[in-house]
């Protein structure tokens, strides 16, 4: 009989374990951005929340890149959780060219083509 405590405890310890991985997975947030440019890599990636309350313009906050994204590759991005799922992008490429994406969903860790 203690056997079968210690097994059903265990299961139950194990079945709240479960119910609380879902819930800490609904807290991340981030962004895909794949270069589908032939022949120019990203340098420069920022993002902003959309609306944000209170302030009178966006504030652009640069990512933190391991390096440039090649041409033909994709990086993710992680954003801490905070109040919005979405935000504004932006990226920069070697030759200068910057590209805005609008309302870009991070809850669903979002993909941007960019080129």
């Amino acid at each position: 009989m203690k056997n079968l405590r210690k097994v059903a405890a265990a299961f139950v310890a194990l079945a709240a374990l479960g119910a609380a991985l879902p819930a800490a997975a609904a807290d991340s947030r981030g962004f895909q951005i794949y270069n589908s440019n032939g022949s120019i890599k990203i340098e420069e990636v920022w993002s902003a929340p959309v609306n944000t309350p209170g302030l009178p313009q966006t504030i652009w906050v640069e990512a933190d890149m391991q390096g440039p994204i090649m041409p033909g590759t994709t990086a993710t991005f992680d954003l801490p959780t905070g109040y919005t799922c979405y935000y504004d992008l932006k990226v920069r490429f070697s030759d200068g060219y910057e590209q805005t994406y609008a309302s870009i969903n991070v809850c669903r860790y979002d993909r941007v083509q960019a080129n």
